[in-house]
């Protein structure tokens, strides 16, 4: 991608979701993807169906970004197609309540004829008339079946549930991934076109520092040593753009593969203010509190805690005995020639069968059984370790992001007063050098020192929006949705 304006191609026309017959199974995802059009400034809200209009010619927003990750990520989309598996795992255990139902419907037809025959002393004599006999058959059956072991088919059920919730809220996490991984990737390259774009304009400056080095060389109030010098600097600068430039073609790549679609390389994104705030004025307690109650991370464990404790259930309900219940009805008709046959009425001979049996299953009474209600048992208190370290993980994490975050808000006021004493002094300093009264030396610290100050006052305040993504990945969900009202902020220079 080109630094310079005018060169950046149109963004490409990617397709931007699955299919028609897949689309609804993201508006969820899309859901929790959509963002506020401020960087920094992420809420969810339900996207339309149709392709998004682009900002302009070859400028990608972060609506956009996300929009187009819903659609192309191949992490978010495994976990939306496994909760397509949900339905049918919902039938299926359902189903396993009900009897067994099974019809047949059966007939036949065949002829026998005897060319051959034995005679009473059990000699074989040919038939003198041999014929053909045809005989015709139909049937229909009618069974149904039931067995069940206590309240097991209601603890399948209950674990058929809990597995379905597991994969929802590993698509919910996913999707929140995917919501900071883009907007951390957009933000990234936002960054750098503001630091190229800073490089760019640094550069006017020191043209402006070369022509009045050349004017007092020709004036003779000073020497050729100040020309190379301001020469020197001019180069460094065109050399800081250079590298500038491939700093922004880098960032769109890691854009590109975090949407899923890499051809975003050539597209600029969208410039919008950072929103700075003061995390001092956020409640760390009703953060902790948002994250342990709705973070997918808690959530999924605790589904996976559901799925054991019906397992563990359904091992002690296998320990009882099984009943079984089995009911039938038949009716067929045998008749000469073609008689019955294809007959959907037979009625010659009707059938009927009910029974019923209790088994107790007294291996798994006496020996497996026990094993396998222990190990259910020990796996279920395990689990629940596992929820009580990810909470203390969770709450450990929010409340460490919440410090990083306040660091980096400090550090975004300590680089704006950098920032403005720099620049004031490069202004002093330029002016008392085109008047001759500052030495280039001085002129050349002067420089520096104000370029790496308005560097690191923009990589401060996208330090800031780091910190933030940071936060709300450890809590789970949107800064919004885990604070009633973000305390006010402002934007960058």
């Amino acid at each position: 991608m080109s630094g310079e304006p005018g060169t950046h191609r149109t963004l490409p026309r990617l397709r931007r979701g699955p299919p028609e017959p897949v689309r609804g199974a993201l508006s969820l995802g899309a859901a929790l993807l959509v963002a506020a059009s401020a960087p920094g400034g992420l809420v969810s809200q339900e996207p339309s169906s149709a392709p998004p209009e682009l900002g302009g010619a070859g400028t990608l927003t972060l609506e956009e970004a996300l929009e187009l990750a819903v659609g192309h990520n191949p992490a978010y989309r495994r976990s939306v197609n496994e909760v397509e598996l949900n339905p049918t795992a919902s039938r299926s255990a359902w189903g396993s309540l009900l009897p067994e139902l099974s019809v047949s419907q059966g007939t036949g037809t065949s002829f026998s004829q005897t060319v051959r025959e034995l005679d009473f002393f059990g000699d074989p004599i040919d038939n003198p008339d041999p014929q053909r006999i045809y005989t015709s058959s139909a049937s229909q059956s009618l069974s149904l079946s039931w067995s069940f072991q206590g309240l097991a088919p209601r603890h399948e059920l209950a674990e058929t549930r809990a597995a379905n919730r597991g994969r929802e809220v590993r698509r919910d996490r996913a999707a929140h991934r995917l919501r900071v991984e883009v907007s951390r990737a957009f933000h990234d390259a936002r960054e750098e076109e503001e630091l190229l774009a800073l490089e760019e304009e640094m550069l006017q400056g020191r043209e402006r520092d070369l022509e009045a080095a050349e004017r007092l060389y020709a004036l003779a109030r000073r020497d050729r040593t100040d020309v190379l010098g301001a020469e020197l600097e001019l180069a460094r600068q065109e050399g800081n753009i250079e590298e500038a430039r491939g700093e922004v073609r880098k960032a769109l790549l890691a854009l590109g593969s975090a949407v899923g679609a890499p051809d975003l390389d050539e597209v600029r994104v969208e410039a919008e203010p950072v929103r700075v705030f003061d995390p001092g004025d956020l409640d760390v307690e009703a953060l902790v509190g948002a994250a342990l109650g709705r973070s997918p991370r808690v959530r999924e464990a605790e589904a996976v805690l559901d799925q054991e404790r019906a397992v563990r259930d359904a091992a002690r309900w296998s320990r009882l005995p099984s009943l079984e219940l089995s009911a039938s009805l038949s009716r067929s008709a045998v008749g000469p020639d073609q008689e019955t046959f294809l007959n959907l009425t037979p009625g010659d001979s009707r059938r009927g069968s009910l029974s019923f049996s209790l088994s107790l299953p007294v291996g798994e009474l006496l020996l497996s059984g026990a094993h396998e209600e222990q190990q259910a048992e020990v796996e279920l208190r395990n689990q629940s370790e596992e929820v009580r370290e990810i909470r203390s993980e969770v709450e450990e994490e929010v409340r460490a992001r919440h410090i990083d975050l306040a660091t980096a808000y400090r550090r975004v006021e300590l680089s704006e007063r950098e920032r403005e004493l720099a620049e004031e002094r490069l202004r002093l300093t330029q002016e008392g050098y085109r008047m001759a009264r500052q030495p280039f030396d001085e002129l050349q610290t002067a420089v520096r020192d104000a370029a790496e100050a308005r560097r690191e006052a923009v990589t401060a305040r996208y330090d800031f929006v780091r910190a933030r993504l940071d936060l709300e990945e450890a809590l789970g969900l949107p800064l919004e949705a885990a604070v009633e009202g973000l305390p006010e902020g402002r934007g960058g220079p």
